[in-house]
């Protein structure tokens, strides 16, 4: 069992990890920021959130206080908790995986679900979690969050009698204590299961297929923050970020300050931008259908190349609309912004320095780098300002590969796991690396493959490389995609993003999660702050490194 694609996904915050899926899906950058609170009033703020049913704002306060403190588990618990409702109504919206559950036999979805059984329990990177009896018990857990969600019940029961509905809860709670000791036992249970939804009078013609995929998702949804079972259409987005490639008219949607929604983002070359769209938008319609959420509308924008979509917006400031009709195309996301340079003053004269910033690691990223360099060496740069701030990561192979770039030898990275192939050190195998002085920004939402290069960079090149900014994120773990695409899925392929490895420093052997990189100058403030203090630490390599010859 190998995973076909490795990668870092987002940060904890969930925003990132949905703005690295998809363009055109929700960026929660545009919903009303969190004011700075205390950590007991952010997590009574996630409560107050969970009980109005308000699964994304709940999620959004937890991971705020996960923020000030990494290690509180009972916290980490309830923000996956919430992650795991937030999929659920997610998936009750998706048209592309209603769609496909439409194509499914009750019999196909148990299939489904044994694939899944199989792929956690061959590569997952804990163990621990995923005996079988764990995991059957995870999918009775995620069915009963199910049948509290409205969603749910308008979607698969919507005929039924709430007494009828409530009935069944209590079959369902007794469900908890039955043991499974095997593969084909996890397969009769959930049969039993639909047996006994079916005497309890419900219509289990749509429900009976959905059981068996909604299994399937507790059994990966429940494993940790990072594993999710990828719907056909989240399996296709996917695949898009990894290539930095697109179908979309180009643009991030987010809510504005009266939950309207609105654009926060457009990207460069794109139809949106062609058209004359602008960020802060208000989108009032798509395709005559007024625009609910960003999540709603992102999934309207979504549609196949060259196809086409109404859109009506409002541009800020102005109290009529215009209606445009875009074509969707490949839209592509740049992973490197174009290099630039700058003249620094030092005691023997101006020198020429470059600056790259990586956006987040795609598999275009380490030739993006090596144009770059090429760029600026040609220009006589004499040191570099490597910008990694807001880097939520991606593919951890373009991770390894962009440190390599600037490394003699040594381990770029320590990783442990249950894949022989992942169960070792990755060391630098390139030659040739570029060996200016150099300063890494990093910032709070540097993470995973980003956290890497800083990492890497730090330990092997003492004396000549300087990491400036705050304590980075702190995710330690590789992310393989292993596709499900045999039948029956094999018309609408979807898959599992399943955490496969645990990574550690190269040098004292640290583990990254919950701890990050540490920079060697911090800088608390943001922004202009955290570039000028870099500028001032290149400066200071320089004067060091033209001494020293």
């Amino acid at each position: 069992m190998t995973a076909r694609c490795l990668l870092f996904l987002a940060t904890l915050r969930f925003w990132r990890l949905l703005t690295l899926l998809s363009i055109g899906a929700a960026c929660l950058t545009g919903v009303l920021p969190i004011p700075s609170l205390h950590a007991d009033e952010l997590i009574n703020k996630a409560l107050v959130s969970e009980k109005r049913r308000d699964w994304l704002e709940a999620c959004r306060f937890y991971d705020k206080s996960l923020r000030k403190d990494r290690n509180q588990q009972e916290v980490r618990d309830a923000y996956q908790r919430c992650l795991r409702r937030l999929y659920l109504v997610r998936r009750c919206q998706d048209r592309v995986y209603k769609e496909a559950l439409a194509r499914l036999t009750p019999s196909e979805a148990l299939e489904v679900y044994d694939q899944v059984l199989v792929v956690v329990g061959a590569a997952y990177v804990d163990a621990s979690k995923t005996d079988i009896n764990t995991l059957f018990q995870q999918g009775v857990q995620e069915l009963r969050y199910d049948f509290d969600e409205e969603v749910f019940i308008q979607e698969y029961l919507s005929g039924a009698r709430p007494a009828t509905v409530a009935r069944f809860k209590r079959v369902l709670d007794g469900w908890t204590t039955h043991k499974v000791k095997s593969r084909t036992e996890a397969r009769e249970e959930v049969l039993a299961l639909i047996q006994a939804a079916r005497r309890a009078d419900l219509d289990v013609k749509a429900l009976a297929v959905a059981v068996g995929l909604e299994f399937a998702s507790g059994a990966c949804n429940a494993l940790d923050e990072y594993t999710l079972f990828l719907t056909p259409g989240y399996y296709n987005d996917v695949q898009a970020a990894l290539q930095g490639k697109y179908v979309s008219i180009g643009v991030d949607l987010g809510a504005s300050e009266d939950q309207r929604v609105e654009i926060v983002r457009i990207y460069p070359k794109s139809p949106a931008q062609e058209a004359g769209l602008g960020e802060h938008d208000r989108i009032l319609r798509i395709d005559r259908e007024e625009a609910l959420s960003p999540e709603a509308s992102a999934e309207k924008l979504r549609g196949g190349d060259g196809s086409m979509v109404e859109v009506e917006v409002q541009a800020v400031g102005q109290m009529t609309s215009r209606v445009v009709r875009l074509q969707r195309r490949p839209v592509y996301l740049p992973s490197v912004m174009e290099p630039q340079l700058m003249a620094l003053p030092t005691d023997m004269g101006s020198i020429t320095v470059g600056m790259i910033q990586i956006n987040h690691f795609q598999d275009s990223t380490v030739q993006d780098v090596k144009e770059a360099l090429a760029q600026l060496q040609t220009a006589g740069v004499k040191a570099l300002l490597l910008d990694l701030r807001g880097n939520p990561g991606g593919a951890f192979k373009a991770g390894v590969q962009v440190a390599e770039l600037f490394l003699n030898e040594g381990v770029i990275v320590f990783s442990e796991s249950p894949l022989d192939e992942y169960n070792r050190p990755f060391k630098v195998t390139a030659r040739n690396p570029v060996q200016v002085p150099m300063v890494v920004l990093v910032d709070r939402d540097t993470a995973s493959a980003a956290e890497v290069v800083a990492g890497a960079l730090k330990e092997h090149r003492q004396g000549t490389t300087l990491i400036v900014g705050q304590t980075t994120f702190g995710k330690g773990s590789i992310q393989g995609v292993i596709p499900l695409d045999k039948a029956p899925l094999d018309k609408t392929p979807g898959g599992i993003r399943i955490t496969v490895a645990k990574l550690f420093s190269p040098g004292k052997h640290q583990p990254y999660t919950g701890r990050g990189v540490t920079p060697d100058i911090v800088v608390e403030q943001e922004g202009d702050a955290v570039t000028a203090a870099g500028v001032q630490a290149l400066i200071q390599l320089l004067k060091s490194s033209m001494m020293m010859r």
